[in-house]
Protein backbone atom coordinates (compact mmCIF):
# COMPACT_ATOMS: atom_id res chain seq x y z
CA UNK A 1 0.00 0.00 0.00
CA UNK A 2 1.14 3.57 -0.83
CA UNK A 3 1.85 6.08 1.72
CA UNK A 4 -0.86 8.98 0.68
CA UNK A 5 -0.82 11.69 -0.98
CA UNK A 6 1.64 10.01 -3.96
CA UNK A 7 3.20 12.09 -5.83
CA UNK A 8 3.31 10.84 -10.35
CA UNK A 9 6.83 11.99 -11.26
CA UNK A 10 8.25 11.56 -14.65
CA UNK A 11 10.87 9.33 -13.49
CA UNK A 12 14.33 8.06 -14.98
CA UNK A 13 16.68 5.49 -14.86
CA UNK A 14 19.83 7.67 -13.50
CA UNK A 15 20.85 6.49 -9.82
CA UNK A 16 21.62 10.37 -8.84
CA UNK A 17 18.19 11.33 -9.88
CA UNK A 18 16.78 8.17 -8.17
CA UNK A 19 18.31 9.39 -4.72
CA UNK A 20 17.42 12.95 -5.42
CA UNK A 21 13.53 11.98 -6.02
CA UNK A 22 13.56 9.69 -3.17
CA UNK A 23 15.29 12.10 -0.66
CA UNK A 24 13.17 14.93 -1.40
CA UNK A 25 9.50 13.19 -1.07
CA UNK A 26 11.46 11.76 2.71
CA UNK A 27 11.84 15.59 3.38
CA UNK A 28 8.33 16.46 2.63
CA UNK A 29 7.06 13.07 4.05
CA UNK A 30 5.35 12.03 0.96
CA UNK A 31 5.32 8.74 -1.18
CA UNK A 32 6.21 9.03 -5.18
CA UNK A 33 5.69 6.65 -8.13
CA UNK A 34 7.70 7.49 -11.16
CA UNK A 35 5.64 7.59 -14.41
CA UNK A 36 7.93 6.04 -16.46
CA UNK A 37 6.78 2.87 -17.79
CA UNK A 38 3.57 3.52 -16.22
CA UNK A 39 0.36 1.27 -17.79
CA UNK A 40 -1.81 0.52 -14.74
CA UNK A 41 -4.62 2.55 -13.99
CA UNK A 42 -5.29 5.72 -11.28
CA UNK A 43 -3.30 5.35 -8.57
CA UNK A 44 -5.61 6.38 -5.12
CA UNK A 45 -4.39 9.61 -3.50
CA UNK A 46 -1.97 10.59 -6.29
CA UNK A 47 -1.33 14.11 -7.96
CA UNK A 48 0.87 14.79 -11.02
CA UNK A 49 4.00 16.87 -9.89
CA UNK A 50 5.25 18.26 -13.16
CA UNK A 51 6.85 21.48 -14.12
CA UNK A 52 5.59 21.94 -17.29
CA UNK A 53 2.32 21.15 -19.40
CA UNK A 54 3.16 18.52 -22.36
CA UNK A 55 2.92 14.99 -23.40
CA UNK A 56 4.30 13.51 -20.08
CA UNK A 57 2.11 16.09 -18.09
CA UNK A 58 -1.30 14.65 -19.67
CA UNK A 59 -0.15 11.17 -19.75
CA UNK A 60 0.23 11.45 -16.05
CA UNK A 61 -3.55 12.56 -15.55
CA UNK A 62 -4.38 9.38 -16.85
CA UNK A 63 -2.86 7.68 -13.97
CA UNK A 64 -3.77 10.25 -10.51
CA UNK A 65 -7.18 10.82 -8.90
CA UNK A 66 -6.26 14.76 -7.90
CA UNK A 67 -5.53 16.99 -11.14
CA UNK A 68 -3.38 19.58 -10.04
CA UNK A 69 -1.80 21.63 -12.63
CA UNK A 70 1.96 21.86 -13.71
CA UNK A 71 4.30 23.91 -11.39
CA UNK A 72 4.57 26.70 -13.85
CA UNK A 73 0.51 26.95 -14.09
CA UNK A 74 0.72 27.60 -10.86
CA UNK A 75 0.77 31.32 -9.76
CA UNK A 76 2.63 30.61 -6.10
CA UNK A 77 5.46 28.88 -7.69
CA UNK A 78 6.10 31.79 -10.58
CA UNK A 79 5.95 34.33 -7.53
CA UNK A 80 8.65 32.04 -5.85
CA UNK A 81 10.54 32.05 -8.81
CA UNK A 82 10.56 35.77 -9.03
CA UNK A 83 12.04 36.11 -5.08
CA UNK A 84 14.86 33.68 -5.54
CA UNK A 85 16.53 32.52 -8.25
CA UNK A 86 17.99 34.54 -11.48
CA UNK A 87 16.45 36.17 -14.11
CA UNK A 88 18.12 34.11 -16.75
CA UNK A 89 16.39 30.44 -17.02
CA UNK A 90 17.79 26.81 -18.48
CA UNK A 91 15.55 24.54 -18.92
CA UNK A 92 15.21 21.00 -21.24
CA UNK A 93 12.70 22.52 -23.79
CA UNK A 94 10.85 19.86 -25.84
CA UNK A 95 9.21 19.80 -29.67
CA UNK A 96 5.67 19.51 -27.87
CA UNK A 97 3.47 22.30 -28.16
CA UNK A 98 1.90 22.43 -25.17
CA UNK A 99 5.28 23.32 -23.85
CA UNK A 100 5.56 26.47 -24.84
CA UNK A 101 3.03 27.43 -22.44
CA UNK A 102 5.48 27.14 -19.20
CA UNK A 103 7.92 29.28 -21.48
CA UNK A 104 5.65 31.61 -22.32
CA UNK A 105 4.60 32.20 -18.50
CA UNK A 106 8.29 32.55 -17.63
CA UNK A 107 8.58 35.07 -20.21
CA UNK A 108 5.62 36.99 -18.96
CA UNK A 109 7.30 37.07 -15.58
CA UNK A 110 10.29 38.69 -16.80
CA UNK A 111 12.55 35.50 -17.44
CA UNK A 112 15.03 34.89 -20.06
CA UNK A 113 14.51 31.14 -21.38
CA UNK A 114 17.08 29.08 -22.96
CA UNK A 115 16.94 25.03 -23.61
CA UNK A 116 18.84 22.67 -24.34
CA UNK A 117 16.21 21.75 -26.80
CA UNK A 118 14.83 24.03 -28.92
CA UNK A 119 14.35 27.67 -29.42
CA UNK A 120 15.60 30.23 -27.61
CA UNK A 121 18.73 27.83 -27.72
CA UNK A 122 21.31 27.84 -24.75
CA UNK A 123 23.78 27.82 -28.05
CA UNK A 124 23.40 31.36 -28.81
CA UNK A 125 22.70 32.72 -25.82
CA UNK A 126 24.76 35.54 -24.50
CA UNK A 127 26.53 34.97 -20.82
CA UNK A 128 25.50 36.10 -18.32
CA UNK A 129 26.88 35.94 -14.81
CA UNK A 130 24.45 33.73 -13.23
CA UNK A 131 21.46 31.53 -14.68
CA UNK A 132 19.29 28.82 -13.13
CA UNK A 133 19.06 25.25 -14.32
CA UNK A 134 15.14 25.32 -13.82
CA UNK A 135 14.36 21.19 -12.63
CA UNK A 136 12.61 19.38 -10.71
CA UNK A 137 15.41 16.84 -9.67
CA UNK A 138 19.26 16.16 -10.25
CA UNK A 139 20.24 13.64 -12.85
CA UNK A 140 21.29 13.47 -16.46
CA UNK A 141 19.73 16.40 -18.18
CA UNK A 142 21.00 18.98 -15.02
CA UNK A 143 24.76 17.07 -15.50
CA UNK A 144 24.22 17.46 -19.67
CA UNK A 145 22.96 21.40 -19.30
CA UNK A 146 25.94 22.01 -16.64
CA UNK A 147 28.53 21.26 -19.21
CA UNK A 148 26.87 22.46 -22.17
CA UNK A 149 26.80 25.99 -20.15
CA UNK A 150 30.04 25.82 -18.65
CA UNK A 151 31.80 25.26 -21.83
CA UNK A 152 29.99 28.37 -23.43
CA UNK A 153 29.86 30.30 -19.86
CA UNK A 154 33.06 28.81 -17.96
CA UNK A 155 32.66 31.92 -15.18
CA UNK A 156 28.70 31.47 -14.87
CA UNK A 157 26.99 31.06 -11.62
CA UNK A 158 24.82 28.21 -12.03
CA UNK A 159 22.48 27.18 -9.37
CA UNK A 160 19.45 24.48 -9.35
CA UNK A 161 17.48 22.35 -9.51
CA UNK A 162 14.56 23.22 -7.43
CA UNK A 163 14.82 19.56 -5.09
CA UNK A 164 18.70 21.20 -3.90
CA UNK A 165 16.54 24.94 -2.67
CA UNK A 166 15.20 25.66 0.72
CA UNK A 167 12.26 27.11 0.44
CA UNK A 168 10.83 24.56 -2.49
CA UNK A 169 9.43 22.12 0.03
CA UNK A 170 7.56 24.04 1.74
CA UNK A 171 6.75 25.62 -1.07
CA UNK A 172 5.06 22.27 -2.89
CA UNK A 173 3.95 21.81 0.83
CA UNK A 174 1.73 24.81 0.91
CA UNK A 175 0.60 24.24 -2.75
CA UNK A 176 -0.34 20.82 -1.56
CA UNK A 177 -2.67 22.09 0.65
CA UNK A 178 -4.35 24.83 -0.87
CA UNK A 179 -5.29 22.33 -3.61
CA UNK A 180 -6.25 20.02 -0.88
CA UNK A 181 -4.31 17.23 -1.52
CA UNK A 182 -2.76 17.34 1.77
CA UNK A 183 -4.66 18.00 5.16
Amino acid sequence: MHQYPVALIHGSRDPEYINDVDSFFKRIGIGYIFLLGRDEGIIPGSFPLFLNWGKDYENALRFTDHRLNPLLGIGGFINELKMHIPKTIIMHGSSDIEALRGIGVLKDAGFEVRLLNGEPSVYTMDCSSEAYLLFLFKGIIVRKATEVIKAKCPLIKLSGPLSLEPWFPDLILRILKSHGILD
